[in-house]
């Protein structure tokens, strides 16, 4: 008799300064940084971004390069503790989760979020809300990428064939690059101005803009089949329309589904994720899915101008 068992790891890697586009930090009334906010991911413990106390809220808002699946929020303090503050990942929806909150009155050393359900994030949000006249200084911020592994384990008795009844998947942090693309199979549908390779280049400020008519959108046609479970899109300096669909063609024809509009009132949004494909045990809707392409449309027509300005379809290595 044959027993599987299915087990998550989370393998994990840091964001550090090439990962970060920008970094907002806004004081409140009379209140004061020293610092650039470049010191929070320079992976140097001698660095540090102060924020004086004077008045209380101030922000500091790190936007990434890219969309990121993280896992992880750690503080670190510097010349003086950590005070009360809020840690909210910005969702690639524009959507914040608290992962990490310290109460008004706080000073401690440090604070670690402890692990948390992967989000697809275009960046972070730490919202410092102490008691007035408390300096608080930050040395660092850890916010770890997801590498996630999944894996199916067949426990056997003797002289039973140990062969796994289904493959073992490894998705790592590998996305799909330019170079993965075939240019002649693929096409912007519509696009006002951009061209394809701005939307592989992870860098949030190249971007393809649409004008919002019926079937805007682009067909992403791989040179070889490629195994993916993941898709997310950022929607640059305008948004992408909440309407639109991401269909996953797989090796045989078959379409898949992996995104879809949910009925709500047409408008732009910061950007959408497909989520880690569902899995279906027998069928064409196994994840992960061999496709040969992805095509991204609006098939409702947002009626006004939109961007996108970065893709992530994430690859899958497969073992046995």
């Amino acid at each position: 008799m044959a027993r599987r068992q299915q087990d998550k790891i989370d393998q994990q890697l840091q964001i550090i300064s090439p990962d970060v586009y920008d970094i907002t930090l806004t004081p409140a009334s009379g209140g004061a940084f020293l610092g650039s906010g470049d010191e929070l991911y320079d992976q140097n413990t001698t660095t540090e971004l102060t924020y004086n106390g004077v008045a209380y809220p101030a922000t500091i808002l790190t936007q990434f390069n890219k969309p990121t699946l993280v896992g992880r929020v750690s503080v670190r303090g510097g010349t003086n503790p950590i005070r009360g503050m809020t840690v909210s990942v910005v969702g690639v929806n524009g959507a914040l989760t608290n992962v990490l909150v310290l109460a008004p009155g706080t000073s401690q050393a440090g604070a670690d979020s402890g692990n948390f359900t992967p989000i697809m994030a275009s960046g972070l949000l730490v919202t410092l809300n102490d008691v007035a006249g408390r300096a608080t200084s930050i040395s660092g911020i850890s916010v770890l990428k997801v590498v996630e592994t999944k894996t199916t384990v067949t426990t056997i008795t003797a002289e039973v064939d140990n062969t796994p009844d289904k493959p073992l998947f490894v998705q790592d942090q590998g996305q799909v690059a330019i170079e993965e693309i075939s240019p002649s199979d693929s096409e912007l549908i519509n696009a006002v101005s951009g061209n394809l390779a701005e939307l592989f280049d992870k860098d949030i400020a190249t971007e393809v803009q649409w004008a919002g008519d019926v079937g805007d959108g682009l067909l992403v046609t791989f040179k070889s089949p490629l195994l993916i479970a993941r898709i997310g899109l950022h929607g640059g300096t305008l948004g992408l329309p909440n309407t639109i669909e991401v269909i996953v063609t797989d090796i045989d024809g078959n379409p898949h589904m992996v995104c879809s509009w949910g009925g709500e009132a047409p408008d732009l949004v910061p950007g959408k994720d497909s989520g880690n494909f569902k899995v279906v045990e027998e069928g064409p809707g196994s994840s992960p899915i061999l496709a040969k392409s992805v095509t991204i449309i609006d098939n409702v027509g947002i009626g006004r101008d939109w961007t996108i300005s970065e893709v992530i379809i994430y690859k899958v290595i497969e073992t046995k």
